[in-house]
């Protein structure tokens, strides 16, 4: 038994709402629902904390199995990163060395160097596997 964890309360809110692995789209939606419900307590008990990390995990088990990811290139990271900070692609310069090479590798006729990885990895505070598009995963016989 955890410290201030409630066994009685974690039961009811498993009688309300029986967690099951998510087979449809409709079991998808009620579980959502049933997630946003928690989310949107201003407080929740550890029982709801559990019960809502329970009920994430089922979610997250049915994306990773039926929501295919896309590999996603350097330049569109670039792009999204800039973006995201608000920035000008202009405040690239002093990565790429010129405001040409800029449009150029923004513009997709110049792909990402290894050297212009490891300035944009210290330039936005990332990893440098970021510019790198994730390989579609394999089937293992």
């Amino acid at each position: 038994m955890t410290h201030g964890f409630d066994e009685a309360e974690y039961a009811a809110l498993v009688r309300a709402f029986p967690p099951r692995p998510i087979r449809d789209e409709a079991q998808l939606n009620d579980t959502e629902g049933r997630i946003e419900e928690l989310l949107s307590l201003e407080v929740r008990t550890d029982a709801e904390e559990e019960f809502l990390d329970l009920l994430a995990n089922l979610v997250h088990e049915w994306e990773r199995e039926h929501t295919p990811i896309p590999p996603v290139g350097g330049v569109e990271v670039v792009r999204f990163l800039l973006e995201q900070r608000g920035l000008p692609d202009l405040a690239l310069t002093r990565v790429f060395g010129s405001r040409s090479i800029v449009s150029e590798v923004l513009a997709g006729k110049r792909g990402l160097q290894a050297k212009h990885i490891q300035k944009l990895a210290d330039f936005f505070g990332v990893s440098p596997a970021c510019f790198f598009p994730i390989a579609p995963e394999t089937e293992v016989a």
